[in-house]
């Protein structure tokens, strides 16, 4: 629920609204390595709008995931095809979240996974599913993620690499829009009622003739309080 009084400092700019959604989705299973799973979603309004304040789930209702998945839990490799959601590590850089959209966010293409040792690794070639207000979503034909995502096991931790590839040909003119993303994440405890949670990305590339350059972290210290209390950052 959302409620705003005198908005951009105007008497009288105001709304009140509360945002529903709703999803449902079958699953079918015809054989222990093969799923099919269909998902929509209904996400709108009721409430008070501003003064020439445009609602934005025009298109309420949506197919959410689409897919088709063989292999998967308790199997050495998995491989699915379809619509689906994708989410690693914190979600910074691949998730479901669309910036607090109530649609959440969604990929087309396909996703595989394979168990090699004690270690899993993720390998996806995917188009971001683009907004649209008064259709079904349709894949973003311009832009291109391609990558592989590992999760390593050590000593009651877990260390993530991964390497993320955007291309957006058709942006920026000759060479068009590239962009290289390598880092990892780690998490795991470190003492009693201690645990950490750390990332480190570094991202080139170019857009055109532009260089595209960037170094990102981020960590978190957790403390657990009390006997199977929350806890602490």
């Amino acid at each position: 629920m959302e409620a705003l009084r005198n908005g951009d400092f105007v008497g009288g700019h105001a709304h009140e609204y509360w945002l529903n959604r709703l999803r449902l989705g079958v699953e079918v299973e015809p054989r222990n390595w093969l799923r099919v799973r269909v998902e929509g979603i209904d996400a709108r309004l009721a409430g008070n709008l501003c003064p020439g304040e445009v609602d934005s789930s025009t298109n309420a209702t949506e197919l959410y995931q689409a897919y088709v998945e063989a292999g998967g839990e308790g199997q050495r490799a998995r491989l699915r095809v379809g619509r689906m959601e994708m989410a690693f590590g914190d979600e910074r850089l691949i998730g479901s979240d669309r910036k607090l959209s109530p649609y959440g966010q969604v990929f087309a293409g396909a996703a595989g996974g394979v168990r090699w040792g004690s270690t899993y690794w993720d390998v996806f070639a995917l188009r971001l599913m683009a907004p649209d207000a008064w259709h079904l979503d349709r894949r973003d034909r311009r832009s291109k993620l391609q990558g592989v995502y590992g999760s390593i096991p050590w000593e009651g931790l877990v260390v993530e690499p991964y390497l993320i590839v955007k291309d957006v040909p058709w942006e920026a003119g000759p060479g068009g829009h590239q962009v290289y993303t390598v880092g990892a994440r780690s998490a795991g405890p470190v003492a009693p009622r201690v645990s950490y949670n750390a990332e480190a990305a570094w991202q080139g590339g170019h857009r055109g003739t532009d260089h595209i350059g960037a170094k990102a972290l981020h960590a978190e210290l957790g403390w657990q309080t009390g006997r199977g209390g929350g806890t602490r950052r």
